[in-house]
């Protein structure tokens, strides 16, 4: 000791020696219960309430609630006894096993990897009606209560453990715990609404009534508020409320991380090779089934139905109608005209010659050739004419017949016919015209040749397109323009686009396909209205594109590539990988779990299920798993219950109190705060000796139910201005090491 401590040391002694001050006693300290009267306490809530622990509701559990641990203190305060259903189970009941045989409790063992987990002890216990005076009872915690199940008169038949120690076989849950008349409440209710849907994996619905179904905000409102007047209806009450803990916070969900998949590099490089080759075959199927197919169906239809229609209709409208009309004006008006003037002039010179004057003869000959006799020479005249107009004996006639043909009045009155016929071929006025149209198109062997010749020449011009990629717009090749060739491509085109009937056409046949190829890839049976040789073509085409389109092989390296970055098609490394899990939003059904997603408790106990489904290419089942969608949303309802909660509490503030353990919880799990109590290490886990939370992820152990009591505590103190002495957490049983 140095020589200035030694004078502060003795300096201190002298002190102490010399004051004999006598201090006034510290009444502040001293237990109090401020403006509340806890002589009797009623609690009232779910499983946590209840003391459920590990799975079920035992002994130690429920002698360790959060619940009886705070009637306790407030013995302290002028509280009186505390009185709870006695479970009156060593082990207590977790479930039924396979053969009916009854399961206990969790307990830590180890598996034989050496690794503790949790397992049901057996035998459990049969659960057994309360034996003891149903009307001096304080705790009314029922595990699987939800807010609406509080209000629910007959619950008691439902759920048995209400039914054990319900005040009749028609009571309610909130009607038993006011009738127990307590001075002061503490109500916990609401973490069921969305517990449950959130331990299942999200698989029912966001809203309902059903076990795995979150209760709807406005019937959780309704119920809350229903389920809190009920417990103020007892005159002169006070109470805390406390609100729900976010659930993705507790351990059921934050035990087991995302990336729990140890993996050698063997293992890990089979898994690779089989998902991509099961998915690449997936998409190659798919591309088949949705682009393959129905890219060569559309190209055959359009090479042997649409570009030969669109030049045979092309050929009509620019040859065949205007040669039928052109045909049918020199048939029927030219030539008779022509025979007429012959005729009329033949007579005016046998009149002249027979001593007529001009106008006599010209008189004569007009009224000839409008006689019956004169009509029926010409008539005849134009009928030997039209069965040889080739003899040379009617040169004459054909030089005239030319000359009017070629006059500008007789080719405006033709051109003004095919305008009339192509704006409206289907007028009765023009049957005769559509007959001799469609006769043409039929038999006529040169306009057949025509159609052939141009049709041929245009495919194998649009063939060569297609190979040097410029498909669209096909170079002409004799005797034809590149203005005709643009005219069928534009026409082509636009029949392609626009047209319902090839539409339907493609469409009709590339469902017959698909069917057919669903049915027997390797050979599909044509179904009608089509021929085999019509599917064999198009298997053909289908089988070579497969093998030799670099295109569509880039596609499918381009959609592998894109599912790998996305995790849907997982690349596994050798070490600890993330889980795959099921997504049925997933192109391939499944996908890497993300860091931020949560896999539940239960998933520990078909772990080893999981080498299986990966070997059948499969995910974890979606009801082992939270997602970030599905995370969001357990979330906003906690959110959203928790504001009905606060809400409802303000509302009743000179009576009521407010308990936020969601942010408590929060501290806890995100925060690590308080890192130890009273000096020993704390963590929201299940790891013993530190961990507050029971062996099912869920409930507090003994230590996290004297750490809840305390806050509760805090809150009172502070609501009331009253002064409970708070418990130390370590008087209180965690969980057991392993065996």
């Amino acid at each position: 000791m140095n020589k200035t401590t030694k004078i502060i040391a003795g300096l201190l002694i002298l002190l102490i020696g010399a004051c004999t001050y006598d201090f006034p006693e510290d009444t502040s300290r001293e237990p109090n219960p401020g403006t509340a009267d806890f002589s009797k306490l009623v609690t009232v809530g779910n499983s946590l309430t209840a003391g459920f622990m590990d799975g079920a509701l035992y002994n130690r559990g429920q002698k360790n609630s959060f619940a009886n641990i705070l009637g306790q203190q407030l013995k302290l305060v002028g509280g009186g006894e505390f009185n709870q259903p006695d479970i009156n189970s060593e082990h207590g009941f977790l479930q039924t096993g396979p053969n009916g045989e009854i399961l206990g409790h969790l307990k830590l063992v180890y598996d034989a990897n050496g690794q503790p987990l949790p397992r049901p002890i057996f035998p459990g216990d049969p659960l057994t009606p309360y034996q003891g005076d149903r009307s001096q009872l304080n705790n009314f915690g029922v595990p699987g209560a939800r807010v609406w199940h509080s209000i629910l008169s007959g619950y008691g038949q439902s759920n048995p453990h209400f039914g054990r120690f319900a005040s009749s076989e028609n009571a309610s849950l909130i009607g038993d715990a006011s009738n127990a008349g307590g001075s002061f409440f503490v109500m916990w209710l609401g973490n069921n609404d969305v517990l449950q849907y959130a331990t299942s994996g999200a698989i029912g619905a966001t809203e309902g009534l059903g076990e795995a179904d979150m209760t709807s905000v406005a019937d959780f409102s309704e119920a809350y508020n229903a389920a809190l007047n009920e417990m103020l209806s007892v005159a002169n009450s006070k109470g805390m409320v406390i609100n729900i803990p976010n659930v993705t916070d507790i351990p059921y969900f934050t035990t087991i991380p995302y990336n729990s998949l140890p993996l050698d590099e063997a293992t890990a490089t089979q898994l690779n090779a089989g998902y991509e080759q099961n998915v690449r075959a997936g998409i190659t199927a798919v591309a088949i089934r949705t682009v393959l197919i129905p890219a060569i169906i559309t190209e055959g239809v359009k090479l042997s139905q649409v570009i030969p229609g669109v030049i045979r209709e092309a050929i009509r409208i620019s040859q065949v109608v205007p040669a039928v009309v052109t045909e049918g004006a020199r048939v029927t008006q030219i030539a008779p005209a022509v025979w007429r003037e012959v005729i009329k002039e033949h007579s005016r010179q046998i009149l002249l010659a027979e001593g007529a004057s001009e106008e006599e003869a010209e008189a004569g000959a007009e009224e000839y050739v409008n006689s019956e006799a004169g009509q029926a020479q010409i008539q005849s005249k134009v009928q030997d004419y039209l069965e040889d107009e080739n003899n040379e004996a009617f040169d004459n006639i054909n030089a005239a017949i030319d000359a009017q043909m070629a006059s500008e009045e007789v080719q405006a009155q033709i051109q003004a016919q095919i305008d009339a016929y192509l704006a409206n071929p289907d007028d009765p006025a023009f049957a005769q015209i559509d007959a001799a149209v469609d006769a043409q198109m039929a038999n006529n062997p040169e306009v057949i040749a025509g159609i052939e010749a141009l049709t041929s020449a245009y495919i194998t011009a649009y063939n060569e397109a297609a190979n040097d990629e410029d498909i669209n717009s096909p170079q002409a090749t004799e005797p034809f323009t590149q203005d005709q060739f643009d005219q069928i491509t534009a026409a082509v085109a636009d029949q392609m686009a626009n047209s319902v009937e090839v539409a339907a056409g493609i469409s009709a046949f590339t469902e017959a396909f698909v069917a057919a190829y669903n049915t027997k890839p390797s050979n599909p049976v044509a179904t009608p209205p089509f021929t085999q040789d019509q599917f064999n073509q198009v298997l053909a085409q289908v089988n070579f594109q497969l093998e030799n389109s670099v295109e569509l092989q880039q596609q499918i390296d381009a959609q592998v590539n894109a599912l790998k970055q996305t995790g849907e098609l997982p690349t596994f490394v050798a070490g600890i990988n993330p889980l795959l899990i099921d997504d049925p939003n997933s192109q391939t059904g499944f996908r890497l779990m993300k860091e931020n997603e949560l896999v539940t408790f239960i998933f520990s106990t078909v772990s080893d299920s999981v080498p299986i489904w990966l070997e059948q290419g499969r995910g974890i089942p979606d009801q082992y798993i939270l997602t970030e969608d599905e995370i969001a949303v357990v979330e906003q309802r906690v959110t959203d219950f928790n504001n009905i909660i606060s809400a409802a509490a303000n509302a009743n503030s000179d009576r009521v109190g407010f308990v936020d353990i969601n942010s408590i919880f929060y501290s806890l799990a995100k925060e690590n705060n308080p890192s130890s109590l009273n000096g020993i290490g704390a963590n929201a886990t299940i790891s013993p000796p530190f961990g507050l939370f029971s062996l099912d992820g869920v409930h507090p152990n003994g230590r996290g139910s004297a750490f809840i009591a305390n806050k509760v505590i805090e809150a009172i103190n502070s609501k009331f201005s009253a002064n409970i002495p708070k418990v130390n957490e370590n008087d209180f049983h965690g969980n057991d090491l392993p065996e």
